[in-house]
């Protein structure tokens, strides 16, 4: 909708509710979470409705060069696992974010309403920091946003639990804290006095380090 800047909730019946909130990645570069809910006509009843919003491929250059450029460009994870063992998203010998995933012929819902996309082997690549990278290393994704607002966007479909947890651990998740206190004036050096016995009001620390996330504030 880049192109309709000015369009109010009001011009799109479709979209009946909308949430996000904007974080600053430890980069500095601004990162924006949102949340949309749609009318009953637009709802995605069975999973090839999936097909109409999001994807998980490379396109093919040969049809539709455009598009794929963006894709390689902005939605393709950081080579890792055996490619590269090195990388951030590694947690021990796996990907945090579970990638390369695996390839599925069509979309599905398994048994507990988590979407599977559709990520078909169709030999398809692109090279990333000189790795080659397939339909394994795609992140799901809007063609037409990507073309718009020419930058990461990463589109999911979410439902049931999925809903849940997105709200809780996204939206409000807040940034990241810590609690310290400076308990030695700066400059004393740690051999001018022996230790001393210090009281530690559990009460006092739990009412000041306390974040209220935004479903708790209103």
């Amino acid at each position: 909708m880049a192109q309709y800047p000015k369009l109010t909730p009001s011009d799109r019946a479709d979209v009946v509710c909308f949430l996000y909130t904007v974080e600053f990645q430890k980069r500095g570069l601004p990162h924006c979470h949102t949340l949309l809910w749609v009318d009953p006509a637009s709802k995605i009843q069975v999973p090839e409705d999936v097909d109409r919003f999001i994807s998980t491929e490379l396109l093919d250059p040969q049809i539709d060069q455009d598009g794929y450029k963006v894709v390689s460009e902005f939605m393709m994870h950081w080579p890792c696992g055996a490619a590269s063992l090195e990388a951030t998203c590694m947690k021990g010998d796996k990907c945090s974010k579970k990638f390369p995933k695996k390839f599925n012929s069509k979309t599905f819902f398994d048994n507990k309403d988590h979407v599977h996309y559709q990520r078909r082997d169709t030999s398809i690549s692109t090279t990333r920091h000189q790795f080659k990278l397939d339909n394994a290393y795609v992140v799901p994704y809007n063609r037409d946003l990507l073309l718009d607002f020419q930058a990461h966007i990463n589109v999911e479909y979410c439902d049931s639990s999925m809903l849940i947890k997105y709200l809780f651990k996204y939206i409000s998740k807040g940034t990241d804290k810590i609690f310290a206190r400076v308990s030695k004036p700066v400059g004393t050096s740690s051999t001018e006095a022996g230790p001393s016995r210090q009281m530690v009001d559990e009460i006092e620390n739990y009412v000041e380090g306390r974040f209220v996330c935004t479903h708790e504030a209103y």
